[in-house]
């Protein structure tokens, strides 16, 4: 065989090579972003029960602070829980709202960036959900005492259980909040990255490890340019 055959042969087979490899990755990435989508759609309907929840929030809300206008503390109670019903929807709202818009057909790279932006509104909204139930709770009791016929707030006040309960609960709430500084800071990095993996859950946490396995797989067998 001459050379400039041996080269021509040589050249096809490489092109052969690329266009397997370049075959295996897409079939690859299809594979995990598939998997992808199914880790994230417990996600997706996590956040739907809690926007479900949050409208039946502010239902009892409504309910608690129309019976009791001429009652300042379960009034303000009512609203309270009334808030409280609106954080859950928006902040299972914004959640949906970032995975139904999440690009899967983008680079991997956009796509853990986009995923780090839905882990942060779902970090933060399970904060602004989670820890005020140190308090919730309180205003919760009172409103479905008030729609039992019970004056829980007028037993409170006599045995001073309201005030040791807020107490308690800001206490609760602080060193919480503390608790999580410490565990997260710079000189924790193991540490830190197992609080956050943990406050992320499973679903993102997974869909984060499939995007780094294709990303591994690209860096190890990069397409030709």
């Amino acid at each position: 065989m001459e050379l400039d055959d041996l080269k021509v042969a040589w050249q096809r087979l490489d092109r052969q090579l690329n266009r397997q490899n370049q075959l295996n990755l897409e079939v690859l990435r299809d594979k995990k972003l598939d998997k992808t989508r199914k880790t994230l759609r417990p996600l997706y309907w996590g956040r739907i029960a809690q926007i479900l929840l949050g409208i039946v929030t502010i239902i009892f809300a409504v309910a608690v602070w129309q019976r009791n206008l001429d009652s300042t503390a379960l009034f303000v109670s009512g609203l309270i829980v009334h808030a409280y019903g609106i954080v859950l929807i928006a902040s299972g709202g914004v959640v949906i709202e970032r995975l139904t818009k999440l690009d899967y057909s983008a680079p991997v790279l956009d796509i853990q960036k986009q995923i780090l932006r839905i882990e942060r509104a779902y970090v933060t909204g399970s904060w602004l959900s989670g820890l005020p139930w140190w308090l919730m709770w309180i205003p919760y009791s009172l409103g479905l005492a008030s729609l039992a016929g019970i004056d829980l707030f007028g037993e409170a006040k006599g045995s001073g259980w309201l005030i040791w309960s807020v107490v308690v609960g800001v206490i609760g709430m602080l060193l919480t909040w503390l608790w999580y500084r410490w565990s997260t800071s710079a000189v924790r990095p193991e540490r830190a990255a197992r609080v956050n993996q943990s406050l992320a859950g499973s679903s993102l946490t997974n869909a984060r490890r499939l995007l780094a396995e294709i990303e591994q797989f690209e860096q190890e067998d990069p397409l030709p340019r």
